[in-house]
């Protein structure tokens, strides 16, 4: 065999990677098989036509905070924690207003209440048609408990247990209300199918679970996704945060609320 038929030979041909030789481009991809031919074309690209450079990655406040990547830390502590102590009864009102103003802005947010915090103000609908108001249970010790949603197991079962509980937890002083995203009408179905005792309270936008930090990022069967944070609060005389329990367990709780609280030794 000559030195031409060597030089032309469809290793060769390729080897020598000229692309501006449409013969010799066209000689090694056809003497393949067919999967070969699909991998040289791939090669053949990628070295003529570049991938573009990565977009860059968006850090506008409210992609990050949805995004929920390392940006969104500062960005919620920016919006939320600008001002003040928990001690400053006025800086932590402002931290409130800027955690309902970054919801309506489509920031859900994940701060949470510390003890001393003001307990953030609600009026909303009951499972019975009323409305009820953080402000008319001043002057007493309320247990605030958030949800994810009537009539399933787990919250089931944690409202029966407080509607169990609820005559020793009336005796030491504390009204029970319960808050979800349900509407008014399934809570009132839940009320009369377990025969609870103590008011629902229907938080359909979200505003006041998240004024709470009972709604946002949270981890559902192994994925992150953005819901209610089941949370329970004490309140107490003054409207001021006195426990503030986030991620609790539906099962055992009430139980282990009661030991929090002294009333079970």
């Amino acid at each position: 065999m000559g030195g031409g038929a060597f030089a032309s030979s469809p290793t060769a041909s390729w080897s020598s990677g000229d692309s501006r030789d449409g013969k010799a481009e066209k000689e090694p991809v056809h003497g393949l098989g067919t999967r070969a031919r699909y991998s040289r074309r791939r090669q053949h690209r990628r070295r003529t036509n570049p991938p573009p450079p990565p977009k860059p990655r968006l850090t506008s406040l409210k992609a990050v905070s949805r995004r929920g990547d390392s940006h969104a830390g500062k960005a919620e502590k920016e919006l939320v924690h600008g001002l003040g102590t928990r001690d400053d009864d006025n800086a932590a009102g402002a931290r409130i207003h800027r955690r309902e103003t970054a919801f309506k802005l489509g920031i859900v947010t994940t701060t949470r209440l510390q003890p001393g915090d003001p307990a953030p103000e609600f009026d909303l609908p009951t499972a019975d048609g009323q409305q009820l108001s953080l402000a008319s249970l001043k002057g007493r010790k309320v247990i605030l408990y958030a949800y994810p949603a009537a009539m399933t197991p787990g919250c089931t079962k944690q409202a029966c247990d407080f509607r169990d509980s609820l005559a020793s937890l009336q005796s030491a002083g504390y009204q029970v209300v319960g808050i979800s995203p349900d509407k008014p009408e399934k809570l009132a179905k839940f009320v009369e199918r377990d025969e609870l005792t103590f008011p629902l309270v229907s938080d359909v936008d979200k505003t006041t679970l998240t004024a709470y930090g009972a709604f946002g990022e949270k981890k559902s069967y192994g994925r992150i996704v953005q819901g209610v944070i089941r949370s329970t609060f004490v309140i107490d005389e003054d409207g001021k945060i006195e426990v503030a329990q986030y991620n609790v367990r539906a099962t055992g709780h009430v139980a282990k609320l009661r030991r929090d609280l002294g009333l079970d030794k």
